[in-house]
C-alpha cells in the first residue's frame, strides 16, 4: 500500500509485484471459493473504462468468500512486518500428539499437515493467531509440515517442518557445492576452495559451512581445512557466528563469534590465531538509503612458531582491538570514515581513516584519503617496528591482509601493495613510526584506466624530529581491486625513473581471492 516512490529498487521491480501475486494465490489456496482467474477477469470487465481502486477490487474479491479475510487487508498488503510462524514442540497425550505453533511475525491462518511413515494423515488451516497455538492431531503422526504446499511468502521456512523421531526434528543433509536451501533438512554445504602464498604455494582445501544461497540465518557456522602444496602443512580455518535482529532499524543487528585460523606466515612456521568478538550495527530508517555504521570489538590472540634461523622476539601476543565504522557510498559520492583502537600489554594506539570519492560529469573521478595514528603508550623496543604505523607496507601483525609472502623484504612478492594505514607506493624512509603519523593520499582518473596518484605525509619516531615525505606517480587500474600496478615518478628521493633499480620500485595489487 505503499506509495511506488518510496520504495527500494528491488522492492519496486520485484518483491512487492510477487508479494501482491503471492499473496492473492495464497488467499485463494486458503479458500477455495475464490476462483482468482475468473476474479479477475470478472473486475477487469466491470471496471473496463471507469476509474477504479485497490479497494473496489477487495470488494470483489469479498463477495466471493465467506470467510474472515481481514488479516489479508489489514495486515498482509499493508505491513512490511514478515510472516515466520514455526513449530515450537510436540508433546504426546493420551491418544494424540498435540502440536504448538508459535508466530514470530505476522499474523496469517496457516495450514497444518501431518504424515505417518508412509502416508499423509490430516491437512487442517488453523485461525490467525498472534502469540502461540495448539492442536491436537493422531498419535500415529511422526512427520508435521506448515505451509506444507510452500504457498506462503515467509520470511524463514527452517522452522515449517518437525520429526518426532530424529534428534535434530529434520534429517540431515550433505549437499555438495553451494545450493539453495531446502528447509525440510538440515543442510550442510561442502565446496572446494584454492588460494596461493610463497611459503605454501597453491593450498587447496573445503570449505564446509550451513548458510544457503540466499536466507539468512541468525546460526552460522564455517570449516575450512586445508593442505599447502609446496610446505606440506596443513591449516586451516573455523567459525561460529550468532546474529540477532533487535528492530528494523536504527542500531539493530547484534552479532557474535569466535574464530580461529592456522596458517603459514614465514617458511616452514606457522601462526595460530583465536578471535572471539562481538559488534553491533545500524542502518537508517530510510531502507533506501546506503548509509551504515557499526561497533566492534575483538580480541586477536596470535601464537607464532620460531626457529633457531627465524627467532622471535615476541612469538605470542594479544590485542585488544575496537573499531567504529561509518559508510555512505554512493555513486556520484563515496564517503567512509572509522576510528580504530588497539590495546595491548606493552602499547595502546589510536588511528582514524577517511576515505572520500567523487564522480565528476564528465565521467572523471577524484579520490581523496586521509590516515592519522598515534600511540597513546608505546613500551615496544624489544620488538623493533613490528608493531609501529607502516608508511607504505604494514607488518600486519593482527593477520587482516592477504600478504603473497609476508617475511620477504627484496624479492618480488614484497612489492605488493597493500592500501593500509599510511598508504604510500615509494619505499621511503624511514618507513615506521613509533610516535605518530599522518598521511594523505590523492588520486584521478586520466584517461579511462590510467590514473595518477600523489601522497604526503608526516612521520614521527622517538629522539627525532618529524619528517615530511611524499611521492607520485601513474596507477594502471586493470582489474579494480584485483589487478593494479603503480609507477612511482617524483618522491622525496627525487626523480625514481632514473634511480636505479626501477623494476623493484614498481608496485602491484593482485588478490587470488575467488570472491573478489
Amino acid at each position: 500500500t505503499l506509495p511506488k516512490d518510496s520504495l527500494l529498487k528491488f522492492n519496486y521491480n520485484i518483491s512487492n509485484p510477487y508479494k501482491a501475486g503471492l499473496g492473492l494465490n495464497y488467499l485463494a489456496h486458503y479458500d477455495t471459493a475464490i476462483n482468482l482467474q475468473s476474479s479477475i477477469h470478472q473486475f477487469y470487465k466491470d471496471q473496463l473504462n471507469t476509474s477504479t481502486s485497490a479497494n473496489a477490487f477487495l470488494r470483489h474479491i469479498k463477495t466471493q468468500t465467506t470467510k474472515d479475510i481481514s488479516w489479508f487487508e489489514n495486515d498482509f498488503l499493508s505491513s512490511n512486518k514478515k510472516v515466520d510462524i514455526k513449530i515450537k514442540k510436540t508433546v504426546k497425550e493420551g491418544d494424540s500428539i498435540r502440536v504448538f505453533l508459535k508466530n514470530n511475525g505476522q499474523a496469517v491462518p496457516i495450514k497444518l499437515n501431518s504424515f505417518s511413515k508412509k502416508e499423509k494423515l490430516t491437512s487442517q488451516w488453523l485461525p490467525v493467531f498472534d502469540d502461540t497455538t495448539s492442536i491436537n492431531v493422531s498419535k500415529k503422526a511422526r512427520y508435521f509440515a506448515l505451509d506444507f504446499e510452500e504457498k506462503l511468502p515467509e520470511k524463514n521456512r527452517r522452522n515449517n517442518y518437525w520429526d518426532r523421531k530424529s534428534i535434530f526434528h529434520k534429517p540431515l543433509q550433505l549437499r555438495i557445492l553451494q545450493d539453495i536451501e531446502n528447509p525440510k533438512y538440515h543442510q550442510t554445504f561442502v565446496i572446494p576452495v584454492y588460494d596461493f602464498n610463497v611459503n605454501d604455494g597453491l593450498i587447496l582445501g573445503t570449505r564446509i559451512f550451513n548458510k544457503g544461497l540466499f536466507y539468512p540465518r541468525n546460526f552460522n557456522y564455517s570449516i575450512t581445512p586445508s593442505y599447502g602444496l609446496n610446505s606440506n602443512a596443513i591449516q586451516g580455518s573455523a567459525s561460529i557466528g550468532f546474529v540477532h535482529q533487535l528492530k528494523p532499524y536504527g542500531w539493530s543487528f547484534i552479532h557474535a563469534g569466535i574464530s580461529g585460523r592456522t596458517e603459514s606466515f614465514a617458511p616452514g612456521l606457522l601462526f595460530t590465531s583465536y578471535t572471539p568478538s562481538v559488534g553491533i550495527s545500524y542502518r537508517p530508517k530510510d531502507f533506501r538509503s546506503n548509509l551504515s555504521q557499526s561497533i566492534n570489538l575483538r580480541l586477536v590472540s596470535i601464537e607464532r612458531e620460531s626457529s633457531v634461523t627465524f627467532p622471535l622476539e615476541t612469538p605470542n601476543y594479544r590485542v585488544l582491538n575496537a573499531r567504529y565504522g561509518y559508510s555512505n557510498p554512493n555513486l556520484t559520492n563515496l564517503f567512509n570514515f572509522n576510528v580504530n583502537y588497539e590495546l595491548a600489554s606493552n602499547f595502546s594506539k589510536l588511528a582514524t581513516t577517511l576515505n572520500f570519492r567523487k564522480l565528476l560529469k564528465n565521467n572523471q573521478w577524484i579520490d581523496f584519503r586521509v590516515y592519522a595514528g598515534a600511540f597513546l603508550f608505546n613500551d615496544t623496543r624489544q620488538d623493533g617496528d613490528f608493531f609501529s604505523f607502516a608508511l607504505d607496507r604494514p607488518t600486519d601483525y593482527l593477520f587482516d591482509f592477504n600478504y603473497l609472502g609476508r617475511q620477504e623484504s627484496s624479492n618480488f612478492v614484497s612489492q605488493q601493495f597493500i592500501s593500509a594505514e599510511g598508504n604510500f607506493k615509494s619505499r621511503l624512509n624511514p618507513r615506521f613510526a613509533n610516535r605518530w603519523i599522518t598521511t594523505a593520499s590523492a588520486e584521478t582518473s586520466i584517461w579511462k584506466w590510467v590514473m595518477a596518484y600523489s601522497d604526503i605525509g608526516l612521520i614521527k619516531n622517538t629522539g627525532v624530529n618529524s619528517r615530511f615525505l611524499y611521492d607520485s606517480g601513474i596507477k594502471l587500474n586493470l582489474v579494480q581491486d584485483y589487478l593494479e600496478l603503480y609507477f612511482p615518478m617524483q618522491s622525496s628521493l627525487g626523480f625514481e625513473p632514473s634511480l636505479d633499480h626501477y623494476d623493484k620500485r614498481i608496485r602491484f595489487k593482485f588478490s587470488v581471492s575467488i570472491n573478489t
